[in-house]
Parts: structure tokens; sequence; C-alpha cells
């Protein structure tokens, strides 16, 4: 199970705003909270940072003064003695060159719908360019065909001055709701409604494509993000996918909103695809449930006579309608008192599309002459037209069949974690009587598979809307003053990093107390600005990460994972639980696009794991500021970092002495985790209260259960091996995604000379199929691992078999000749075999290669096709 990230359009991404709108004011009080850590030698606690009670979320459109003259926070050298975080992410990056297509310009909030930007230029370089100088594009993401782009201006050339002012054309005016229905031609009525404005688009991109005193093209554009203030506001939706992987969106309320309408929105406009007054909407309400004319006439008998309701929601296509309408966007519009709101952010279902279902590939055939001859999985195609298994659910299966003796007779499962119907498994071969002796074999292979794949979704509520809102979050005006922290007791040093029996209940760990020392200082102070609130956040985060590193005797630098400033500020402010992050422009213009940096910082929450579980993430415009809500304590927290650490580092040291290579490094720490490990399945539950979680449970969510428990979930399991993976010098992501289809799963990608490879510890501590996804491709995990693109923002691609666990070990093959001769040597040698197979070979191959050493005498008792591996067993 994992903890849920949102796409990026999805996210688009909702930040509760803490800023002021129009006449409002904003925070008047902004109350600042970073989790104190204490060692017998230094005392650190909370600081309340109080800001000024004029702060307004409207900023000074014409003018930049406000930064002007503000610290270069980067070169701010606050103390000697500690880790000065700020001062080491200057020099690391200095010489770094940022890949950035785009340079961002200062954001701009809560202009006028009619506002005009005007800017000076030399009138004689631009006279013939100067219509193509700026453009406001309805994305960030402007120059992709796939997206919903739209230049929504028009430049003019006046007196030393280029204008740019909204065109007629392409935005979504005010329209009384009681006008609007499915046929409404949205542009014709935008047309007549259109009155010089920007409309009610919410969040437009201003970009400068020339430079306006000597007329040249600009090497990167320069995007200045601004948004307009509307007399409703909008609401901020987010795209999901319910347990049994159905799409639908979920958006915010809006106050006093009688009703919501759900657009589509195309090339040739929005259409209006349904109503309601909640604030959910699954894709199949849009269009209304499928008629009958798409079940098959042969099932749908077959399911009548078997007792089936065939007239209930049993199905055979989902999703049905983003398959049907391909690259769906969608958008809803608030209605209160007969006007229609801003139009909230774009969501763009193709981000999702790969974790979709849409239907099965066909119903099966198959002869058996056991009952685990009868297949695991079954192809299922998803809305894009793309292929990934799913695990065939046998329990509760109904057989039509004849008597005992019968030799052909049908099967109806259904495919697990969805709402398809029973589908067709004609059986011929194994009588109907011998079958029914061991049929219960299939349901506990079943049941073998799934123990340890999740059977829900956790999700940290990312709370940021697009723009600004009119109304200020909830924010604690005197937190409590924190409390000693908790540091389990470190453990004797050994030579080897035993296994811990694992326990037989899920209580927390024995703690021991830390001496008690002076009291914890509560500091308050009024910053001014972003970048004094930065610089109060940064002596925490250096005091906080000072004693993590002294007391674990582990460098930070060798477990951090960033790309860049901006992530490494975010990162070691998360490893140092700062429920504040500041992300001013003036230190980060990246940050400008808040879109792309709310995921930056979701990536380094999934990358840099020490931080524990978050249960919410807003944002505030006035303060350029991330507020992060963390579920478990704090100080109990930064304790168990410092074990993580120094676990880590003990199994680094030990299982990686004396090798030398990539490959024989990572294939030993999974190793190690596969034996020592165990999988923590009560932690997996269907229902999950973000608000009231065991400590239990966080620690099975977090490294520390897998590398002081020894039992965890693949939350665990992968983010152990991230920190003992780059304590041991190697390259290590963690990846979050899909198993199966199964929800929310989590595992690593590691760099084996310089070639990334997929590595799923969870699923190789399997005694069915032991390390069946140790180093594999992207070929090989496109059925079975579904990753949800929001882990890392770099290209990962994993491309080269020549590292695989089963190549390297000269148990792979191409043909079922191949097959037969490695099985016979396997099976004569040790009673069980498992092969690889090519990606080309199938189930088929594999039963009939079976039934052949069968014939020869081969006394086989069970078989399996699990992740391309053929499994036989005497």
């Amino acid at each position: 199970m994992k903890k849920q990230a949102l796409s990026v359009l999805s996210i688009l991404l909702g930040i509760c705003l803490v800023t002021g709108c129009g006449g409002s004011s904003g925070i008047n009080e902004l109350t600042k909270k970073v989790g104190g850590f204490k060692s017998s030698e230094s005392t650190i606690g909370e600081s309340d940072i109080l800001p000024t009670d004029d702060q307004n979320g409207d900023k000074d459109v014409s003018s930049n003064d406000d930064q002007k003259g503000t610290k270069d926070v980067l070169s701010n050298n606050k103390k000697s003695g500690t880790i000065d975080v700020l001062s080491n992410i200057k020099n690391k990056y200095a010489s770094a060159t940022v890949d950035s297509a785009h340079e961002f310009g200062e954001p701009m909030y809560n202009l006028p719908k009619d506002y005009v930007f005007e800017f000076d230029c030399n009138e004689e370089a631009m006279k013939w360019d100067y219509n193509m100088a700026f453009s406001v594009y309805t994305t960030l993401d402007f120059e992709n065909s796939d997206k919903y782009t739209h230049d929504c201006s028009v430049c003019s050339l006046e007196n030393g001055k280029i204008l740019v002012e909204p065109s007629v054309v392409d935005n979504f005016y005010d329209i009384p709701e009681s006008t609007i229905t499915a046929e409404t031609d949205t542009f014709a009525a935008w047309e007549t409604e259109c009155d010089g404005t920007w409309g009610s688009l919410n969040k437009l991109y201003l970009v400068q494509k020339y430079d306006l005193q000597t007329g040249e093209e600009l090497a990167k554009p320069i995007i200045t993000p601004f948004s307009i203030r509307h007399d409703i506001e909008s609401t901020t939706v987010k795209q999901k996918i319910d347990d049994n992987n159905n799409y639908y969106l979920e958006w915010t309320p809006v106050r006093g909103a009688s009703s919501y309408l759900v657009f589509k929105l195309t090339d040739l406009g929005y259409y209006l695809v349904y109503k309601t007054t909640d604030t959910k909407a699954s894709a199949d309400s849009f269009w209304g449930q499928l008629d009958s004319d798409r079940w098959s006439e042969l099932v749908n008998k077959d399911l009548e006579e078997s007792g089936y309701d065939t007239t209930t929601s049993e199905k055979l296509y989902m999703n049905s309608d983003l398959h049907d309408d391909k690259h769906c966007k969608f958008a809803v519009v608030a209605v209160r008192d007969g006007k229609t709101s801003g139009i909230s952010n774009i969501v763009d279902s193709d981000e999702l599309a790969d974790l979709l279902p849409y239907t099965k590939e066909g119903n099966l055939e198959v002869t058996i002459r056991q009952v685990s001859d009868l297949p695991v999985y079954i192809n299922v195609t998803t809305v894009n037209d793309k292929t990934m298994q799913m695990i065939i659910d046998y329990h509760g299966c109904v057989c039509k069949h004849g008597d005992d003796d019968s030799t052909t007779y049908y099967l109806f499962p259904k495919i697990y974690h969805t709402d398809l119907s029973p589908f067709l498994i004609t059986v011929h071969g194994m009588p109907y009587g011998e079958f029914t002796k061991y049929a219960q074999q299939v349901a506990d292979r079943q049941d073998k598979i799934t123990a340890t794949m999740p059977t829900g979704r956790v999700e940290t509520n990312v709370d940021v809307s697009n723009v600004p809102t009119m109304e200020d979050p909830e924010v604690s005006e005197n937190p409590e003053t924190s409390v000693e922290p908790a540091i389990p007791e470190e453990p004797t040093s050994q030579e080897e990093p035993e296994a811990q029996e694992e326990p037989t209940t899920q209580e927390e760990p024995e703690v021991q107390e830390q001496p008690t020392t002076q009291e914890e200082p509560t500091t308050q102070v009024n910053p001014g600005s972003a970048n004094e609130l930065m610089t109060e956040v940064a002596d925490i985060v250096n005091t906080n990460l000072t004693l993590l590193q002294e007391q674990s005797g582990v460098s930070l630098d060798d477990v951090i994972f960033a790309e860049s400033p901006l992530e490494e500020w975010m990162a070691y402010c998360l490893m140092a639980r700062s429920e504040y992050i500041p992300v001013p422009y003036s230190e980060f213009p990246e940050g400008a696009d808040v879109e792309g940096t709310t995921n930056k910082l979701l990536s380094m929450y999934r990358q840099n794991p020490t931080s524990g579980v978050i249960n919410g993430i807003k944002y505030s415009y006035d303060y350029e500021t991330y507020i992060v809500e963390y579920v478990d304590d704090t100080n109990d927290r930064l304790g168990k970092s410092v074990e993580e650490f120094k676990k880590a580092k003990e199994v680094a040291d030990y299982v990686t002495a004396g090798l030398s290579t990539d490959y024989d490094k990572v294939v030993a720490l999974n190793d190690y985790f596969c034996t020592n490990a165990s999988y923590d399945e009560s932690s997996m539950s269907t229902e999950v209260d973000m608000n009231s979680l065991t400590q239990s449970f966080i620690d099975a969510h977090t490294p520390y259960g897998i590398l002081c428990n020894n039992y965890g979930v693949c939350e665990s399991y992968s983010e152990a091996m991230a920190l003992a993976g780059r304590l041991a010098g190697l390259d290590v992501i963690i990846e979050t995604g899909d198993l199966y289809g199964a929800g929310g799963h989590e595992w690593n990608r590691v760099n084996i000379d310089g070639n990334w490879c997929i590595l799923d510890i969870t699923n190789n501590d399997n005694e069915m199929v032991p390390n069946g996804l140790c180093n594999i491709t992207d070929s090989m995990a496109t059925q079975l691992l579904i990753s949800d693109k929001t882990s890392y923002l770099f290209d990962a691609s994993a491309n080269t078999d020549s590292y695989e666990y089963y190549h390297m070990n000269g148990e792979y093959v191409e043909s079922t000749t191949d097959l037969a001769d490695k099985l016979r040597e396997q099976l004569d040698s040790d009673g069980v075999a498992h092969v690889r197979c090519s990606e080309n070979m199938t189930q088929d191959d594999v039963t009939a290669v079976a039934q052949q050493l069968y014939s020869e005498g081969y006394d086989i008792s069970e078989g399996y096709f699990v992740y391309n591996i053929a499994i036989l067993s005497k």
C-alpha cells in the first residue's frame, strides 16, 4: 500500500489557499511550529512565527518592489557548528546548470477580469514582431499538443508599449446556469457574452517570447502565472480511482453553491456532461450507464442460467466513456443563485489511463491435467488500449457442468478488484469429479498471491488550490510545546545484524527515554516576508539535521535524494519535520509554478522517507509557503529517524562488505530483506482513517518497520532499501503505482552500472516465485507494476535485461525446447524448478511443456506461470 500521490493535473493542484482575495485580509496570524528535537548536549523546540497583520493576498501587479532589497537567503550563514542547509545547497549547486526549458516571472494574483498588461519596448526593434512577443495560454505546458492549450490574448503596439489584452475567443465566460444544456454551443454562447475580459478561466500563463529591447527571440520563454478575481470563487478538482479501479472526480465545495456542472473539454469546446449537488461524480455517471447492447449474448445467457441477475451493475466494460472518448479532460463550475463561478482547474484523464481497466481480452479456453494448470491472470485492456494483467478471482466461482465424468465444463470467475461481470473459462481435460476434490487449491493459490497485495489506498490530502481563494484555512495560534523525543534504545553493537523474531502483536517497540535537559524555548518573531520566514525555518531545520546526523553517525548527504536546490531544500525540511516549507520566488523562481512545485514536494516526500506519514499539505500564497500536517508525533519520528539511519548503515556495511559490483550489492540487500523481514498483513486495511492511525500501522508504512521491527508493508520494504542502498553507494529511487490494478503499491528502481532496473523486494520475498521481480525491465513489468508517474520526475527507464536475476543465474529460456530441458535439469536436482521465459511465451506453451514432462514420468504435483516464470514441483 502506498501513500497515494495524485497526478499532476488532478492536483492542479489543490493547495487550500492561505491568502487574501479581493478586499479580504490574508493570514492575520500564521503560527509556525517546527518539531523540536532534544539531545543531552543541546535543546531546540518549537518556534511560533507570527506574521504582521497587514499581509494580504493581493500583490501589486505593476511593480516588484516588494522583493527589492530582500537579503539573499541562500547566502545567509546563520550558525557555526551546525549544518547550514542553505549555504550547503548554494555551494553544491553553484556550478550546476538548471535543466529547464523556461524561466519564470513573479506570479500575479487576483487581477481584474479586464486587466491589460503593458510593457515598455524598443518600438523600432519590435515593430514587425510585436504581435508575437507575448501569448496568454490556458496551461503551463503550452507546447504540448495533447493538453488543452489555447492562446487567449492579442497584442498591440502603442507609443513604445506592447499591450496584451484578452481576445474574443477561447475563454469561458459567465453564462446564466439556466441557459446551459448538454447541447449548448459553448463557443457561440461565449462569443455572445464576450465583454473584453479574461472570462471565467481562473489561472492563465503570460508567456514572453521576445526580448523587448533587441527584438530577438528568447532562448527560454519567460512564463508569468496570473489569476483572475471572480465574484464566485471556483472549485479545485482532483481525479481519483476507487478500490475497484473506477475513475471519478472529486472537488472542493464552494460556499453557497446549489449545484455543480461537470464539463468535458475538447478542441471544439466545453460540453456539459453532468449536473449534481454532490462534490463527486464517477465517469460512468457522466453520460449514463451503458445499455445492454454491450453485453455478450452468450455470457449473458450463461449468467442468467447460473442464477445471476444480469440487470444489476455487473458489466463487461468499465470506465467506458474514457475509453470511447480518448484524451478526456474535465472541469467543474459551481452554480450559486443561478450564476456560474469561475471554471475550475482542468484535469486530464490521460494521466491515470494506464491504471484504468476497460475490459478483459476475451474469454479463456484451457486444457488442464491438474487444478494448478488453471490460469492465475487474465489480460485486461486499459482505457488507453494498453494491456495489463489482473488476478482472476476464483472465490465464489460458479461452475456449469454435466456429471462427474465430464471432461468439459465452464467456470465463471470474476476479475480481482474490478466491477466487471464474471467471464467464461472453458475447461477441458481433468474430469469434473477430480476437479472438485482439489478446487480449493486454486483459491489457496490466489490467497498466497494476494496476501501481500494492497486492499485499499492511503491518500495524503493535497489541499492546494490552483489560485488564491477567499477563505483562509484554520491555523493554530498557540501550538503546544513539544515533548521529549522518544528515542528507541540503541541496539547493542554486533558483528552481524541478526533478524529479530517477528512479533506476535503489533505493539510499538519499547523506547528508552533520553535524559531530561533544559526546558525548550518558544520563540516568536515577526517576519516581514517569505524570505525572513525561510531564514527562521532554516535555523530550526539546521539544528534538527545536525542532531540527526550526530546521533545517527550517518552523513545526511549520503541518504538524501534531490536534483535541484528547490528539491533539496524541501527534502531537508521534510527530513527535519518542518511544518512550514517556504519557497519564495526570490530564491526559487521555479516556485512560481505552484502546480509543478507541489509535484516536486510530493516527489521529495516519496524519495526521502524518514519524514514519517503526512496527512495533508496546504499552501500560503501570501507567504509562498507549504504547510505540512504530519500524522505522527514529531519528536518520536525524529527519534525513529535516528534509529532508521543507524540500522540502514549497519545493514549496508555488513551485507555489502567485500562486494564491489552494483549487481552484487543489489542482490545481497534484496536477499537480506527477504530473509530477515516479514510482510505485515495486519496493517493492510480497506478503510484507513488518517486521523487515527496506530503507531504499529505507521511503523509498518515507514522504513522503521522493516529496518527495526523486521516487519512492514511494501512501503517499508522499498524505503528500507532506499536508505540501505544509498548508504551502500547505490543509486536507489522509490516508485509508486499499482500492482495488478489492485491498489497502491511501492517498489524501487536501482541503478546498476549506469542502467536503471526495477526491484520489487516485497514480491521477491515470495516462496512461490523467489526474486521474480529482481532487476527486471519496463517491458517485463508493463502488465504487472503500473507506475502512477508521480514519485520521480526524470527519465529512469529500465531497458536492459542483462542484470535480471534469472538471466544472471542461467535460468532464462527463449523456446519451449530449452524450457523443457531446463525444467528437467532443475526437477532432477532439486525437485522444484523456476525458469524465466521470454516475453513471447504464453501460459499455453508452459502448460504443454508441463504435460510433456508428466507424460515422460515426472510426478508433477504443482505448476504455476507467474511473472513469466514457469514453476513446477514434484
